[in-house]
């Protein structure tokens, strides 16, 4: 049975901006139908994780309409934003996929703990996009580098255990990235794997040199200092454009909270 981490459930009720005008936030669940997941599935309705994120959306933005956050058995170890249903799925399969690799490289606690900070990081990667598309925001550069940097900020701004999310992701990509990878996907939309786990690993550095000292080790110094100067920037640079969607102005950074 999957135990839960709590410290990375309250890090996802408190992490993600919300929406609502016409339009707002919904989550559903279609059904799961083998007993894992019917076990995750009743675990995520009584803690209720993406309905604390959807209600937060719902709170601080205004949306053109209704999008879905389907929480279900996709068929596929993904998750993903489709911007012509206006829907984000996530998926039981990819937290199947995500604890194994986790339980391959570390104790059964630490994996467990990690797999849920890594699926929430990629909900908040995955509403990125879904702001991006829902209220048509501009982008330069790469929309799924874009999307980690907001998920990034998010956290970082949250604190605390949420802080936990990106670094669990940014194990992700680093255990991704260590395969032999004969052919890598220089043809993908997203960056390879061990481009995004220094460049999450680098944000939180920027955000925070003190407490993510141990990057230190890991990062060329120069490297990190970019990442100083640029987190000011990315985080200026999300909050003027969601700007105009703001239900209220809050004091900088907190409306990138969720």
């Amino acid at each position: 049975m999957l135990k839960f981490c709590k410290s990375a459930l309250l890090a996802l009720s408190l992490c993600l901006p919300a929406v609502a005008n016409d339009g707002r936030i919904l989550v559903v669940y279609p059904g799961a139908t083998t007993p894992e997941h019917q076990i995750v599935e009743k675990i995520f309705k009584d803690l209720r994780p993406f309905e604390a994120m959807a209600d937060s959306y719902n709170a601080k933005f205004f949306f053109p309409r209704d999008v879905l956050v389907v929480v279900a058995e996709t068929g596929q170890a993904n998750c993903w934003y489709q911007p012509d249903k206006h829907r984000v799925y996530i998926s039981y399969e990819f937290l199947d996929f995500l604890l194994k690799l986790f339980r391959a490289v570390e104790p059964e606690k630490e994996a467990r703990g990690d797999a849920l900070n890594t699926l929430f990081f990629v909900a908040l990667h995955e509403m990125g996009h879904a702001l991006i598309g829902e209220l048509d925001i501009p982008t330069t550069g790469r929309e799924e580098d874009a999307v980690d940097d907001f998920a990034c900020l998010t956290v970082h701004q949250v604190g605390g255990s949420a802080r936990e999310q990106a670094l669990a992701a940014a194990r992700w990509f680093a255990i991704m990235g260590a395969r032999d990878n004969k052919d890598l996907p220089y043809w993908d939309e997203h960056s390879l794997d061990l481009q995004r786990f220094y460049g999450i690993l680098g944000l939180m550095y920027g955000a925070d040199p003190n407490r993510f000292m141990f990057a230190e080790k890991i990062v060329p110094e120069r490297t990190l200092k970019r990442h100083v100067q640029d987190y000011p920037k990315k985080l200026d640079s999300w909050e003027r454009l969601l700007a105009p969607h703001f239900r209220k102005k809050l004091p900088r950074g907190q409306n990138l909270k969720i």
